[in-house]
């Protein structure tokens, strides 16, 4: 069921890029009212977003940003362990299924903004964690590139970045080791780590220099 669920994203490497944005955006909204059934059918999927956090080490001082945060899969479980979490999502739907689905304690934690990762509306050094969770899936190259260099802005130096995706080997669309090392490296990031997860998922993890 693992390797079906990232073989599901093959079909996206024909949705890449900004001319798809309208479409991809009514595809999430669709998606967010199937989220329950998403969670049922690949549990794995949730376990894997764990791990991440795990990997990152977040920490109760630290402020993260969660790209292309959906229904919160990385960003609720963050906020339970961080001071505060922004999400940024393009898809209005997904972040009010996020609203509905968080604890009434963990919201004064959570802050949600509807906008492009390409263009952050954030300061400089914002955040001492980046993470996000097969966002990059519908970015063209260079787009890739812009909002890896927008996470590497926002972040503080020695700050970290983790990334949740699928294996190259099972489906064309996800990137391969190389091809993540040339972008990270081109945006600024260092100490770049992979690590394998269920059969289907892999991490992604660098560091901003500082």
């Amino acid at each position: 069921m693992n390797q079906l669920l990232v073989k599901l994203g093959a079909p996206d490497q024909y949705m890449q890029g900004e001319r798809w944005q309208p479409w991809i955006q009514r595809f999430y909204t669709g998606l967010a009212l199937y989220d329950p059934a998403i969670d049922w059918l690949f549990p794995d999927y949730r376990r894997a977003g764990q791990d991440l956090l795990d990997a990152l080490a977040l920490a109760p001082e630290h402020r993260v940003l969660d790209l292309g945060c959906g229904t919160g899969l990385l960003t609720l479980p963050a906020a339970q362990r961080a001071r505060f979490v922004v999400g940024i999502d393009l898809t209005e739907a997904m972040l009010e299924r996020l609203r509905r689905r968080a604890d009434a304690g963990l919201l004064p934690r959570v802050g949600l903004v509807q906008g492009d990762v390409r263009f952050l509306p954030l300061v400089d050094g914002s955040f001492q964690r980046v993470m996000t969770s097969f966002m990059l899936l519908h970015l063209a190259w260079e787009e890739k590139r812009q909002a890896l260099r927008e996470a590497a802005r926002v972040l503080v130096p020695g700050g970290r970045l983790g990334c949740l995706t699928g294996l190259h080997r099972l489906a064309r669309v996800y990137l391969t080791r190389a091809e993540w090392q040339e972008l990270l490296e081109e945006a600024g990031f260092r100490d770049v780590t992979f690590q394998e997860r269920y059969g289907a998922f892999r991490l992604v993890l660098a560091r901003k220099p500082g």
